[in-house]
């Protein structure tokens, strides 16, 4: 993945972040520039395959269970698996998860309330992306 690529997604996957802190929403927009700015440097067909297959726990989550899972979570995913691909995708999802119950479990929260987990899942696709360079 170019440098340039991985700058443009990873301003956008911090804006992200901070969004989700403060509002608890991810804007519609951010997912469809990511996949924008990794479209030039993608290979078509695992980048459909990650699109369509990495956000797949969480829309089973949201399914399951009203109210744990975000639709800004699952599409932010969903483009994050475009840019990475099917492995990728879901290793930056399986380490943002991680970052999320350690530092859950360290700050003693309440399972019952909700939290932003777009910083979690962004510091994964970062590591991700970062593994390119």
């Amino acid at each position: 993945m170019q440098i340039s690529a991985c700058m443009v997604i990873g301003c956008l996957l911090v804006f992200a972040a901070g969004y989700d802190i403060a509002a608890h929403i991810v804007p519609d927009y951010i997912p469809v520039l990511i996949m924008i700015a990794g479209f030039p440097v993608v290979r078509l067909l695992p980048a459909l395959l990650g699109l369509l297959l990495v956000p797949l726990p969480f829309l089973a989550a949201a399914l399951l269970k009203e109210g744990s899972i975000g639709g800004g979570d699952i599409k932010l995913m969903g483009a994050c698996g475009f840019v990475l691909g099917v492995r990728d995708g879901y290793s930056a999802l399986l380490l943002g998860l991680f970052f999320a119950v350690l530092s859950q479990t360290i700050r003693g929260r309440d399972r019952s309330k909700g939290f932003a987990l777009v910083p979690y899942l962004a510091a994964g696709c970062l590591i991700m992306m970062l593994s390119y360079l």
